[in-house]
């Protein structure tokens, strides 16, 4: 029962404490497959991912940044990430449909819906951009600053990353008033692969920096005044006592856009919050129109291609990867951010001086890094498709005669592979056959595609689940995000092996043929472990 009149604009104490209650301990819960374990909140891990990055990007900074500069990268880079992790967790963080399937017969005010919807967000806010920046503002001290700097660059710094959720809060609500929720998503799909360009972009472009640009102050005045961290950097620098006239024109502009931010936008949007979700919901039913089939040369190849596997669960799996991608947004949601990764780092190729040929003895680490990180990135989209909305449906699995549920798993992967992985990699040949030989473009390609089937192969020694079969949960996709960025340091191994083994076309076979034959053993036991796993998982 939505309220209506004056009830409508009132809030409820104990009904707000009751519902904030209660999303906290479905954030912080930790899913338990088996009665005899347990796993720790995605969200506790995510904020300790959080934590190594912040602690990592400051130490970078600290021995040649001024002051300024390092308030103003740090808080850039922590408000992108926080803009990027309430894109990522949207559903979970402010507005969600189901909420009226739960609560919409019940006496709820819209204010109540909202405010409740609100701390939860703020608390998320409050954990991340401390994860965050804590760290950074105690190895701030390394900049020879006042002890005084601790509290107040983690305060602002608090400020910043609120306002910067807020806008992405206020933005999507405004869409969703204008744009039917299942075209927003798809359009909000597309949209988080910008999003991870930048963010991925950024994490590698800051020790790139040279010192001139690390010491410079507010003399910089030509992007400042549209940038918003400037604005929170130059109120840290205010706090911490310079009265220089441009920081104070700065902090004014960032208490302006907290302030419209959380006294007009926010009191408008929980007026309308009950109706919203409403539309939400009508939207998504008046959109769902049967999806048909299109026949084409590229299906009737892909249909006789699964053909050849005597195996029907590899079908099964294929085609179920396929539809869900269509049918379920949340997946398409899950898959698509975490592309924008290898996007940024052939950006930092090109920045970094363009593609050269391994086969010439040409510097390649940045390209290596980045296409093999194109692996990295697939394992992870295939470990994100154990998560669905329509999770409750992964009982069929369990009552359906599969001989082999492995070779389900198999048939996932070859979605991601055939759908996402080989597509990418074309476009990579084509890349390269701009810059190096034609020849050497295409067996390098193939080269690197052999080598990331050895990753593509061991990631189903992780695999615990049925596909789709996993509930959505706070902090799941930017968890498997962030590891990501930990991931890269250690590829620097593999490019060195790399780098020797192309000298000789003879040790280049023979290291791609042991490849083959690693990806081939992995993938067997990795299917058997499947086979016993499997088996024993519980119904959800």
């Amino acid at each position: 029962m939505i309220l209506s009149g004056p009830q409508k604009n009132r809030a409820d104490k104990k009904q707000l404490i009751i519902l904030l209650k209660n999303s906290l301990r479905l954030d912080f819960r930790g899913r338990r497959p088996s009665a005899r374990s347990s796993r720790v909140s995605p969200l506790v891990m995510t904020m300790v991912f959080y934590g190594i990055m912040g602690l990592s990007v400051s130490a970078t900074l600290v021995t040649d940044a001024s002051p300024f500069m390092y308030s103003l990268l740090l808080l850039s880079y922590s408000m992108v990430m926080m803009v990027f992790a309430v894109i990522l967790e949207f559903g979970h963080s402010i507005i969600h449909p189901d909420d009226k399937e739960i609560l919409g017969f019940r006496p709820v005010s819209s204010r109540t819906y909202f405010l409740s919807r609100l701390g939860n967000i703020l608390i998320f806010v409050a954990m991340t951009g401390s994860a965050l920046t804590l760290l950074p503002s105690l190895v701030g001290l390394g900049l020879g600053v006042k002890w005084m700097f601790v509290p107040v660059f983690y305060g602002v710094s608090l400020l910043g990353n609120l306002a910067g959720a807020a806008m992405v809060v206020l933005f999507y609500t405004t869409l969703l008033r204008l744009v039917p929720y299942r075209r927003f998503q798809n359009v909000l799909a597309g949209a988080q692969i910008a999003f991870a360009f930048l963010v991925f972009f950024s994490y590698q472009l800051i020790p790139r920096l040279g010192r001139e640009f690390l010491n410079a102050g507010p003399e910089i005045k030509t992007w400042l005044y549209v940038w918003p961290p400037a604005w929170f950097s130059a109120m840290i620098q205010v706090f911490m006592g310079n009265h220089n006239p441009d920081y104070w024109i700065l902090s004014s502009l960032a208490v302006g856009l907290t302030t419209f931010l959380f006294v007009v936008a926010f009191r408008r949007i929980s007026m309308q919050y009950a109706s919203l979700i409403s539309s939400m919901q009508q939207g998504d039913v008046s959109d769902d129109e049967p999806e048909r089939l299109k026949e084409s040369v590229f299906r009737i190849q892909e249909g006789r291609l699964l053909n050849r596997f005597r195996h029907p669960e590899v079908q099964a799996g294929y085609f179920i990867a396929v539809r869900m991608l269509k049918r379920d947004r949340s997946v398409k949601m899950g898959v698509y951010p975490i592309l924008g990764m290898p996007l940024a780092f052939f950006a930092l190729t090109i920045l970094d001086g363009g593609l050269a040929n391994p086969f010439s003895g040409g510097v390649v680490g940045t390209t290596r890094i980045g296409i093999m990180m194109l692996f990295f990135v697939m394992a992870v989209v295939v470990m994100g498709m154990i998560y669905s909305q329509e999770w409750e449906a992964s009982w069929i699995f369990h009552v359906s005669p599969l001989r082999s549920p492995g070779h389900l798993i198999q048939g996932v992967k070859l979605a991601v592979l055939f759908r996402v992985v080989i597509p990418l990699y074309i476009l990579i040949g084509v890349v390269y056959s701009t810059q190096i030989p034609l020849l050497d473009a295409w067996l390098y390609t193939g080269s690197l595609l052999i080598e990331g089937l050895v990753v593509f192969s061991a990631v189903s020694l992780a695999i615990k689940s049925f596909p789709f079969s996993q509930p959505r949960e706070r902090g799941e996709r930017t968890r498997r995000i962030t590891v990501l960025l930990l991931v890269v340091p250690l590829l620097g191994m593999i490019i060195l092996i790399q780098h020797f083994v192309s000298r000789s076309f003879r040790a280049w076979v023979l290291m791609h043929a042991g490849l083959v034959l690693m990806a081939f053993v992995i993938e067997r036991g990795a299917l058997k472990r499947l086979n016993r796993v499997l088996r024993t998982v519980d119904p959800v």
